[in-house]
């Protein structure tokens, strides 16, 4: 365990896979935890939609009976009174139109200053006709001032409110509104105003039957009051004075919202309650502005949200958990694999440096037996060499042997008496052996000139000029004991003319390789054993051609001839090296290419391309 804490501290990545890994296991709680809370909120979305539909719906269905109501009643009214079988005491009239309508609570007839003629209150099965000294004046109050400036046959509502009666509002509360037509004067009571209260105690209580524990309906009368609060103090605040509750007072949040959209779906407002609002407008008469907004409101107390979001809380834990420890195995899975291969990192390294000590090794080997390779066949050179030289060499010393048997015996004769004759025919015999003498040293020493030539050649590994031709024929003079002793015939074709700049030394010992390769391998039971070098140039190219008639490639090295230690006579002590230095030498030193053919008429062909001058120089 400390390796995989000590790999850890080292890796500067997997800290910040510990920091992605605890992202994403944020990230993933987070987005598990919106995701299950959305869900609850879209739940909740539909129980408010549900609520706030039902009581838009039968709050509006409410009020449009009551205007139906109202035209059918005044209809109902002037029919009675001129109807001439019934009988015209307008009271009676009022409390039999009333008694069919259980939610009117009052029907009075105003004349044009306000006063009251007729008024006849209605509480349940109880009717109740107001004498004429109890009559009231309403020229002051709202809604007799809007409707006496509408034109007769128009129908107007008042603004929803609590009942009041002599100034004071009647309790419990009873919420009314005021139904008013303003009659024409060819009416049989006259000009003037038929007002019907409605109570709308029924519509409340139905309304507030609609909350329930996780939603709670209110209603807001626009910026003005509450008509209908989870908290009863804070409703009919524009009627009561002690009251001054209202939508902008008690959710300014939710009135900023409301201000900038008309309608707000399950939005967290103030002291975390979520709302859901939609509204509807109240036409009070027939001119266009005359109307005022109702909100609908569906709250969701802030201690259900509060539950929402513990419950969101589980999911998202176990989600962002679960994340945590699938990025944890993660995390050890790479710190695993990340050991595993420092350890094959640090076994590769140890490979690594014995195998490039065993390259060092082989490659000094290898330049070893180049060594040996160059001095065995430098060896064969100077051995081919002594050989050609013991004969000018031995018949010089035979040559000066005699002089010397001559000398001698001409210094008897002198002794004795020395004649004109014998001098002559010393002097003769001397002429003759010297002349030889001086012919096979002669010899001895142009086969040394050749020599020197060559050997200097091959231990000079730098570029210089030489002449072609004369490098063919140093190499062939050198080598001509082994040919004449296996019997190969060989031609030259070569212009004298041909001068390169390159390395003669090298190129001496690529055509020797070649050589010995045609004279190793290619003669055995050919009885007329030869080998042709031809040499031509092509403008700055050189294509130099080894030759022979011999029994061709074997074919088990037909295809790896160029590799080091690939030869077909190891048993004969032949190392495999002499045509990959051929290769080596003409590629990558001599800057040319080698090709081996096959030609039609038997044998091998050793094809050179060489440039006629390098542009490496070391």
């Amino acid at each position: 365990m400390h390796r995989y804490y000590a790999y850890f501290a080292q890796q500067t990545r997997l800290w910040w896979w510990v920091i992605c890994i605890l992202v994403m296991a944020f990230l993933a709680g987070f987005v598990q935890f919106e995701k299950t809370l959305q869900s609850q909120l879209e739940q909740l979305e539909t129980e408010h939609i549900n609520t706030l539909s039902s009581a838009n719906s039968f709050f509006s269905r409410e009020l449009g009976d009551l205007r139906n109501s109202m035209r059918l009643l005044a209809s109902h009214l002037q029919d009675l009174i001129t109807h001439p079988e019934v009988d015209s005491d307008v009271p009676a009239i009022f409390q039999r139109l009333g008694g069919t309508l259980p939610k009117v609570s009052q029907i009075r007839w105003l004349n044009q200053e306000g006063n009251e003629l007729f008024r006849t209150d209605f509480d349940g099965l109880e009717t109740k006709t107001v004498p004429r000294e109890a009559l009231q004046n309403k020229q002051h109050r709202d809604y007799f001032k809007k409707v006496s400036q509408t034109l007769p046959g128009q129908l107007m509502l008042s603004r929803i409110s609590l009942n009041i009666e002599n100034g004071q509002v009647i309790r419990p509360f009873e919420p009314t509104v005021r139904a008013l037509i303003h009659s024409p004067a060819g009416h049989p009571l006259g000009e003037g105003f038929l007002v019907v209260n409605f109570r709308l105690t029924s519509l409340f209580s139905y309304l507030a039957t609609l909350s329930q524990n996780t939603t709670q309906l209110m209603i807001a009368y626009g910026d003005r009051s509450w008509l209908l609060h989870p908290e009863k103090t804070f409703e009919w605040g524009a009627d009561v004075q002690s009251r001054s509750a209202s939508l902008p007072q008690n959710n300014p949040m939710l009135w900023e919202q409301l201000d900038a959209s008309p309608a707000v779906s399950v939005k967290l407002a103030d002291e975390n309650h979520v709302y859901s609002v939609n509204h509807t407008r109240i036409r009070y008469s027939e001119k266009k502005d005359d109307n005022e907004k109702v909100f609908f409101i569906a709250r969701t107390p802030s201690t259900y949200y509060r539950q929402m979001v513990d419950k969101a809380l589980l999911p998202a834990a176990v989600t962002g958990l679960l994340v945590f420890f699938l990025g944890c195995i993660l995390l050890y899975r790479e710190i695993s694999l990340g050991l595993a291969l420092q350890t094959l990192a640090e076994a590769l390294n140890q490979e690594k440096d014995e195998l490039a000590e065993t390259l060092t090794v082989q490659q000094q080997l290898r330049e070893e037996l180049v060594e040996i390779e160059k001095m065995a066949s430098l060896g064969m050179l100077v051995a081919g060499v002594a050989h050609e030289m013991n004969t000018p060499l031995g018949a010089a010393v035979m040559s000066v042997s005699d002089i010397q048997s001559r000398l001698e015996q001409l210094q008897l004769e002198i002794e004795q008496g020395l004649k004109r004759s014998a001098l002559e025919q010393f002097l003769s015999a001397s002429a003759e052996s010297t002349s030889l003498a001086l012919s096979n040293l002669q010899r001895a020493s142009q086969l040394i000139k050749h020599f020197k030539r060559l050997a200097v050649d091959r231990t000079n590994e730098t570029c210089s000029q030489f002449n072609l031709y004369q490098s063919i024929h140093d190499l062939l003079r050198a080598m001509q004991p082994q040919l004449k002793q296996q019997q190969v015939n060989t031609e030259v074709i070569c212009s004298k003319t041909i001068y390169m700049h390159s390395f003669p030394g090298i190129l001496s010992q690529v055509l020797q390789n070649l050589l010995n390769n045609c004279m190793h391998h290619a003669f055995e039971g050919v009885s007329n054993p030869a080998i042709t070098i031809e040499a031509h140039q092509h403008d700055k190219w050189v294509t130099l051609t080894v030759t022979d008639n011999g029994r061709g490639i074997d074919e088990r090295v037909q295809d790896s001839m160029f590799e080091p230690f690939i030869t077909s006579n190891r048993h004969q002590g032949n190392t495999g090296l002499g045509l990959h230095l051929v290769h080596q030498w003409v590629c990558q030193l001599m800057e040319g290419k080698i090709q081996v053919h096959a030609p039609a008429t038997g044998g091998t062909q050793f094809q050179l391309i060489l440039p006629l001058q390098v542009t490496q120089h070391s």
